[in-house]
């Protein structure tokens, strides 16, 4: 059976000749990477979404990480200086939240509530919202608790499947 660091370097490599210089351009021009732009000095691989689905099903059989070390990964991401660090953080927990486990979601909203990026603010609503698709009670008693102190960007994502009144009450609290 291969390491878990053997694995993660196998699939890095397998990324990395799955990308094109030409996608690798398009993406740094769309994900603004220039000089004063949010997203200044990053680079791509320039994978597309397909080819990241094959590379990710031909290493399926990949050793994987406890669940305890995967959260404490996600809130060690999400401490840091790196945008795309700290949204990889709120839309891994995707994975949890399709096993049921909403709290790491919530962890996380309640954590990153305070980040000032825009992408951020719609990456914490996007997981919400998948969290409301699963349990609309769930997503509700959190937002009972915090909707008020939400960012309105989060708040608006989070909220999209209530029905109009319910959203218009959410948006004036």
């Amino acid at each position: 059976m291969r390491s878990m660091k053997n694995a993660a370097q196998q699939i890095l490599d397998a990324l990395k000749a799955a990308g094109t210089p030409e996608k690798a351009a398009v993406l740094q021009r769309f994900f603004k990477t220039g000089p004063g732009e949010y997203g200044e000095g990053d680079r791509f691989l320039g994978v597309t979404v397909p080819a990241t689905r094959a590379v990710a099903k031909a290493h399926a059989d990949a050793p994987e990480a406890n669940p305890r070390e995967r959260e404490n990964l996600l809130f060690r991401l999400a401490e840091s200086d790196c945008l795309w660090e700290r949204r990889i953080a709120v839309v891994s927990a995707l994975a949890f939240i399709r096993r049921g486990d909403f709290s790491i979601t919530f962890r996380l909203a309640e954590k990153l509530a305070a980040d000032a990026h825009d992408l951020m603010r719609k990456a914490n609503g996007w997981m919400l919202r998948e969290v409301g698709k699963r349990s609309r009670a769930a997503l509700t008693e959190f937002l009972e608790a915090r909707a008020a102190t939400l960012p309105r960007t989060t708040l608006r994502y989070a909220i999209e499947h209530y029905a109009p009144v319910e959203r218009a009450r959410w948006r004036s609290l």
